[in-house]
């Protein structure tokens, strides 16, 4: 194989250019040399609840507990004007069959027989002990038998005065100084079958009058009771 000869003059180089780099390239560059920047790691608190919301809440809550409160104050004035008219009622209904007598006539309540003798309106009492007092008095005497068969006490509140407007008043004890020794029965025992006279002194308005006389058993617990018209 025959050897070729070359010519070095013959040999033609590529052309090549040299690009400067701008400003903008070498930051690009230096910022890709850079490691990737991370999102810091921070808590964020959530947002506040809404204050409108939450104050309409309270107002709701507030106005049903309202409501509730003036229902309950209904039913409970509804509930009270119906004892109280029943109450009425059932106090009427007693007064008119609740047994009566007239003065001197017998009257027989539970376990006890009473019989009203008479009654008088005074304006002075006098006694043996005491002096004179003055005043508007209502003086009844009585008689009172045992029917039971045990020993019993007589007490005031077996014997209520009730004028014509339904005021009623018990026998005053301030006024037992008054009574005659002999009549003076209360808070003393009465025997089984046994007879007592009896006085009670009401103190009373000056301007009363229908005046009847409630008589109860000696029993306190008892609700049985009696009326006799005094015509006073």
């Amino acid at each position: 194989m025959l050897p070729v000869a070359t010519d070095k003059s013959s040999v033609h180089h590529a052309p090549y250019s040299v690009k400067l780099l701008t400003a903008t390239d070498r930051k690009a560059i230096d910022m890709s040399d850079q490691p990737p920047i991370g999102t810091p790691n921070v808590n964020v608190p959530p947002p506040p609840p809404r204050s409108g919301r939450s104050w309409t809440r309270w107002v709701l809550i507030g106005g049903g507990g309202c409501l509730m409160l003036v229902v309950l104050m209904l039913l409970g004035f509804a509930g009270c004007l119906a004892a109280f008219s029943g109450g009425v009622d059932e106090a009427s209904n007693d007064s008119k069959s609740a047994p009566k007598a007239k003065i001197g006539e017998p009257l027989r309540v539970g376990d006890v027989t009473w019989v009203v003798e008479d009654a008088k309106m005074v304006t002075e009492l006098t006694s043996t002990y005491d002096k004179p007092i003055h005043g508007n008095f209502v003086v009844v005497n009585f008689t009172f038998t045992n029917e039971g068969k045990e020993a019993t006490t007589l007490d005031t509140a077996s014997m209520t005065l009730i004028d014509s407007e339904g005021r009623k008043s018990e026998a005053d004890p301030d006024k037992f100084g008054y009574i005659p020794d002999d009549r003076n029965i209360f808070l003393e025992n009465v025997n089984p079958g046994v007879t007592e006279e009896g006085q009670a002194i009401f103190t009373v308005a000056p301007s009363s009058t229908g005046f009847k006389l409630e008589l109860g058993d000696a029993d306190l617990l008892s609700d049985e009771h009696g009326i006799v018209p005094l015509g006073i």
